[in-house]
Order: C-alpha cells, then structure tokens, then sequence
C-alpha cells in the first residue's frame, strides 16, 4: 500500500464494483477517480477525506441521484454523471462552486435543472441527447461556459440569452430542428467550433459569416441549396463540413479559404470541381465522394499536403496523371468509380495505408500494388479481375503480395531460360 501513497490518478471503471474499496480513502494525493460502469455502487460517507480529489467520474453507474458523500467534495473540478438515466441533481450541487466540468449526456432529461445554472464557474456542458425541447432563458447565467454541447435535444428555437454567452469557443447543436438561426448568433464573437449540422436550416444568418474566429464549421445535412459568397470573410477556417446540403456548386471565395485543412463537400450534385481547387493547398483531407464529377482538374495535383482522399461513387473513368504524384497519401479510396485500369504510377503512393478500389472494372492489378509496405487494407472487391484473380484478392494484401512475389520469380526464371 505504501507504494501507492502518491497515486494521483485511479480507473475503477467496469470493475463490477457495488462498494468503494476502502483502501482506496487511504490514497491521499489522488487527484482523478474513474467508477464509470459500476452498477448501482455506494460511495462511503468518508470519501470526503480524500480532499486532493479534482475529477469524479461516474457515468453509466445507474444512479437515480447523486450520491450525498459527493456533494461533501467542494474542491471537484469534473463532475461526469453521464449515461445515468433520470438522474436527481439535489440544490446542494451548488455548493460545488469550483465545478469547471460538467457532463450529463444521455440522462433523460426533460428540463433543465435549476442547480445547474447556479453553477457559474462552469466552462464545459454536455447535456446532449437530453430530450429537452426548450431551453431557459437563465442558461444567460453561465457567463463562463466555453464549451457547451447541446446535440440532440429536439431544440427548436433558442433563447436570447445563449448568444450573449461571449465567451463560448466551442457550440454544438447538432441535430435540433432549428429551422432557422437568428442574427444575434454574431455576438459569439470568440467561438472557434460551431457544429449545424442536422438542423433544417435552409439558410444563415449573414452573421455567421463575421465569426471571424470560426476554425471548425459543420453545416452539414441542412437544406442549404446555395451558400452565401460571405463564407469567403471566413479566413481561419480549417474545417468546412457541407455534406449533403443540396449544393450545385460552390462559390468561388471557397477557394481562398487558404487555411482549410479539411473541406468535405460530399453528397452535393456538383457535377464539377472548380480549377480553383489547387488553391487549398493545405487541405490534408478532402471527401469528394457521391458529387457525380465525371472529370478531376488537374489542378487537384497541387494539393501537395493531402494525406486523405475520397472519390467515391463518381463516374469517374480516369484520375490526372498528376494525380500520382501526390506522396503524401495514407488513404485513398476509389471505390464505385467506374476505372478500367490502375497506372503503375501507384508505385509513388509509399506513404499508403489504406487503399479502397472496389466496385470498379479493373481487370488486372499492376505489381507496384504488392510492393506497398505501408499498406494495411486493401479492398478490390467487385471488380472482374483476372491478375490476380478474385480468389487471391479476397484472402488479403498478404496474399496479393505472395502472388506478385511469385509471378516475379517465374518471370525471371524463364528470362534466364530464353536468354541463357
């Protein structure tokens, strides 16, 4: 036990614990405790004396309130009560006034609780997938809070009060059917990530577009159909999610938005890709896949940092020649892209992790393909090949490998045979 006197951080999770093991008050410099996923467990009375204690996790523990030992632990930084459905929080959590971190995700709640909005140290607030449907005007009171989640929670509209929470970097409102933004969203002047997505929005607010901040947007699987040429005032972007938002085409200030590192306009019938494209080049990941392009520019070949590219369900026949130049690739899918042949310019691709060309009409694979020693998964799935054959593909890269090793070596025998 002596060894363990300046444990400073305990995971008892899932450990099928009914009872804190008493040992564990004799840990006077722990500092995290992690009981997640011990059913209906007790907490001692004493747990009080443990007074380093900074973070307690209890999620998923089938709680019906929170036990009365913690509300004894004024010096709690992290409070985790998620996944404990129909939990109580009783108004003596208020007296947790250094409680910076609170998590009640997937708790069942309808309402909000009173306790929590007297919580006002509070920088981060997950209350997602709570059936919630409205949303208290004293929510304004959290005038710390930097990171608030609230994804989920069938919202339909939102109260003043939450755009004057200026100091929020991080808002999540994933899949509320919000319909619409108002202007006031302009005032959150410091967020750095603002999730949209799922929402039925049919269009933003041009305030949106002066959160000048803005590092991480999601706006995907709104109804959009058009996107203002104001997302361009959006210069420190580097993540553009407009998946699936009924875009035709994209406006071309989307192409000076030098900073991105991952732009994701899939599943919007674009039909075409700008030229313009080969301006982004510090995208590192970019999914393309279910645009319906029948041509790549070759402009993509600029895109020298990409290490991510989808392409999939494009009737594509042939990439740019270029396009195998681009070393820094770990993954690349192809799939369901209607290619008849594979260059053995792939051999550039050193770097690959993961190469996906199913669903094409690729008849034969060139040998540069066995020599790839990065590669974990490959999938040609759904292709009428004939080298190697679909039988050999379907056991694996190991066994695509052994079989060009083994054409290699016949191949050079009867070399030495003709030409003795």
């Amino acid at each position: 036990m002596s060894s363990l006197v300046n444990l400073k951080v305990l995971h008892l999770d899932n450990c099928k614990l009914v009872t804190l093991p008493p040992v564990v008050l004799k840990l006077s410099n722990l500092q995290l405790l992690d009981l997640g996923r011990n059913k209906l467990i007790s907490l001692p009375d004493k747990l009080y004396i443990l007074k380093n204690i900074k973070v307690l996790r209890l999620r998923f523990c089938e709680l019906g309130t929170v036990p009365p030992t913690v509300l004894k632990l004024p010096q709690l930084e992290e409070l985790d009560l998620s996944w404990n459905s129909g939990i109580h929080l009783p108004d003596g959590l208020s007296g947790l006034t250094n409680i910076q971190v609170l998590n009640l995700l997937r708790t069942n709640m309808s309402t909000f609780p009173p306790v929590v909005w007297r919580l006002t140290q509070l920088e981060w607030l997950d209350m997602s997938r709570n059936p919630l449907q409205t949303l208290p005007a004293e929510v304004g009171q959290l005038t710390n809070v930097k990171d608030l989640n609230l994804s989920y929670c069938q919202l339909c509209t939102l109260p003043p009060e939450v755009w004057r929470l200026t100091q929020l970097e991080w808002l999540c409102l994933r899949n509320n059917p919000l319909l619409a933004l108002p202007g006031e969203v302009g005032q959150l002047i410091n967020v750095k990530h603002l999730d949209l997505s799922e929402c039925q929005l049919g269009t933003l607010p041009p305030e949106v577009w002066r959160l000048t901040q803005l590092e991480w947007l999601d706006m995907s699987w709104n109804p959009l159909q058009t996107l203002s040429p104001e997302v361009g005032q959006l210069t420190n972007v580097k993540h553009l999610d407009l998946t699936n938002c009924q875009l035709h085409t994209l406006p071309h200030v989307v192409w000076r938005l030098t900073q991105l590192e991952r732009l994701n306009p899939s599943s919007n019938p674009l039909q075409t890709l700008a030229a313009e494209v080969g301006q982004l080049t510090h995208v590192k990941h970019l999914n393309l896949s279910h645009c319906q392009l029948t041509t790549l520019p070759s402009e993509v070949c600029r895109l020298t940092q990409l290490e991510w590219l989808c392409l999939r369900s494009n009737a594509l026949q042939t990439l740019p020649t270029k396009v195998w130049q681009l070393t820094n690739f770990k993954h690349l899918d192809l799939s369901y892209c209607q290619l008849h042949t594979l260059p053995s310019e792939v051999r550039r691709l050193t770097q690959l992790e993961s190469l996906n060309l199913s669903a094409n009409r690729l008849q034969t694979l060139p040998s540069e393909v066995g020599k790839f020693t990065n590669l974990s998964h490959l999938n040609v799935d759904g292709n009428p090949l004939t080298k190697p054959l679909s039988a050999v593909c379907s056991q694996g890269i190991t066994a695509i490998r052994q079989y060009f090793e083994e054409l290699e070596r016949s191949e050079e025998k009867l070399s030495r045979v003709e030409h003795p």
